[in-house]
């Protein structure tokens, strides 16, 4: 969430992405707060990032400007990204650990049940008996 500095407090504000209006400016931004709590009044910033990287000091229009600017202005639209399900299910399953019951919750594409931490061959080349 962007904030925008406006009558002394920080509001949240809508950033948008536009097309760089000015020559050597690799990206321009838009920070518009359309009414301000403390004024009632709309805020406009322009934030734009020339080809070396470096921020060039913020630009504030005044509140008759910024109907005009907003009608001027090409908007690149942002890519939402993709929200996939959450990784795991609803699905527990009961298990005994020690004479206790217990509730596994693990994704079941990662649980291993009756796993061992050795290998059972390797240990039965080793065994000597009697």
């Amino acid at each position: 969430m962007v904030r925008l500095f406006c009558d002394g407090i920080y509001q949240p504000a809508k950033l948008m992405r536009i097309v760089p209006t000015k020559s050597g400016v690799s990206h321009e931004f838009v920070f518009y707060l359309k009414n301000c709590s403390v004024c009632s009044k709309p805020a406009l910033e322009i934030i734009r990032i020339d080809m070396w990287g470096k921020i060039i000091p913020p630009v504030r229009l005044n509140t008759r400007n910024i109907a005009d600017f907003l009608k001027t202005i090409n908007v690149i639209p942002n890519k939402e990204p993709l929200v996939f399900s959450k990784p795991y299910s609803r699905f527990y399953l009961c298990y005994n650990n020690f004479g206790k019951k217990e509730k596994c919750y693990q994704n079941l594409s990662r649980l291993k049940i009756g796993a061992v931490e050795t290998d059972p061959v390797r240990d039965l080349q080793f065994f000597k008996g009697n």
